[in-house]
């Protein structure tokens, strides 16, 4: 697997005028074949314009340091292909006007998944990475029973397709709140959907919809999605943690370098809400006593505030506005929340030295209150650590990820196992 810096193409000569991809690789260097180099300049050209559309030719050649005859060769191709469209710009004056390039959203139209305890959401995007329509059904407790259910939704949002309504999908992406081999896209546990563990959701959903498909857990899709989205906005990626307080548990990802991190095996990293903060605490589910989530996701809150309450999204929802009109019960419950929280940020940020920890859920609905308890609880360490909340709710970022994991064969080279969409490593790199 390589990593590679989008913002150099790849110079099959070394000549002056052209610029020599960035790549890390444990393997020895060889000299690629010149067709295959040609294939990685069009997806970085590619990448380019998704992320900057609309943009000319001759911006794409300033952005990558290469000749603009060599982008246009290019971007030639891309349009032919169907991947690529072409607007005239509007007049500004004297002067040529140019031609401004966006991706085309059905050239390339795939289909995101996003499996959450209680309701999946299904959603239908192009290569711009933006859902033009979505469905969601309750999630059932077989995961047969969700491909059924997945076939009606898809059969949804292409019904204008009339019988062909398959035609176009070219990739599926999957995010599950479980461990995950992202390799073989196998669910290897889901504990808030046992009967979905040891279950092969890729395999299944390929051989339902013929389709290809590739299957994440959450977290590391939202990793994705955040990188994404800043470097849409120009932001530095390389080192974050993602870390999302759930209904029931924590799910976390990890940035490292550029790069996301899925441990020796690819399948158990980033578990941090089963590090333990309690010595002989409450039991929790892998068989230990005292994990972080056991003390910090909404399950937890509402039992401090009304202890055997039955857990909804009503109910916490009622939990927050309680907390923002002040009331005393309330602001406790959460203030403990957040005063575990910290704990669990702060081993965080000693074991690995992030520039910052992105945190989702629903309890930064309560941000003003829980983010003083943080900064106070971390103001002892003798290094920085940026805690800030995430740029869209949890389930936006899980079902973005999901469509950059379906769209990632197009960004991507597997050949050479490049990846430039957002130069994250993902399960097809």
């Amino acid at each position: 697997m390589i990593y590679v810096n989008m913002r150099r193409m790849v110079d099959p000569g070394g000549k002056k005028g052209s610029l020599r991809a960035e790549a890390k690789t444990n393997r020895p260097r060889r000299r690629q074949p010149q067709a295959t180099l040609r294939d990685v300049n069009r997806t970085i050209l590619l990448s380019l314009i998704q992320v900057h559309q609309p943009v000319s030719r001759a911006r794409l050649a300033e952005m990558t340091g290469t000749f603009r005859s060599t982008v246009s060769e290019i971007v030639k191709d891309l349009v032919a292909s169907g991947l690529v469209s072409e607007t005239r710009a509007e007049p500004s004056g004297r002067g040529r006007v140019p031609v401004l390039l966006r991706v085309n959203d059905h050239g390339f139209e795939v289909v995101a998944v996003n499996v959450r305890p209680e309701r999946t959401t299904v959603a239908l995007a192009g290569l711009s990475a933006k859902p033009s329509r979505t469905v969601s059904f309750a999630t059932p407790a077989n995961p047969n029973a969700l491909l059924t259910k997945l076939a009606g939704a898809i059969d949804n949002l292409c019904a204008d397709r009339g019988k062909y309504r398959l035609k176009g999908i070219r990739e599926i992406g999957v995010s599950v709140p479980g461990l995950v081999d992202a390799a073989a896209g196998r669910i290897r546990w889901l504990p808030y959907l046992p009967g979905y563990s040891d279950f092969d959701m890729a395999g299944a959903v390929r051989d339902r919809f013929g389709i290809r498909t590739a299957v994440d857990n959450d977290a590391n899709l939202a990793v994705l999605a955040i990188a994404w989205r800043a470097q849409l906005e120009e932001h530095s990626v390389r080192d974050f943690v993602f870390v999302e307080i759930g209904t029931e548990g924590v799910g976390a990802g990890i940035i490292v370098n550029g790069e996301l991190y899925r441990g020796h095996n690819s399948t158990l990293a980033a578990e941090f809400g089963h590090m333990v903060v309690e010595a002989n605490g409450i039991p929790c589910g892998c068989g230990r006593r005292g994990c972080w989530e056991r003390y910090v996701c909404d399950h937890a809150t509402l039992q401090r505030y009304r202890p055997g309450i039955t857990f909804s999204p009503e109910a916490y929802a009622s939990f927050l506005r309680a907390v923002s009109d002040g009331e005393a019960a309330a602001t406790a419950a959460f203030r403990e929340t957040a005063r575990y929280l910290a704990i669990g940020l702060a081993n965080i940020g000693f074991a690995l030295n992030p520039s910052s920890i992105v945190v989702a859920g629903h309890v930064c609905g309560a941000w003003a209150l829980i983010s003083p308890v943080i900064e106070e609880a971390l103001s002892a360490i003798r290094f920085p650590i940026r805690v800030n909340q995430a740029p869209a709710s949890a389930d936006e970022l899980f079902l973005k990820g999901a469509i950059l994991l379906a769209l990632n064969s197009v960004f991507s080279q597997p050949t050479l196992g490049l990846n430039v969409t957002p130069g994250v490593k993902t399960a097809h790199s």
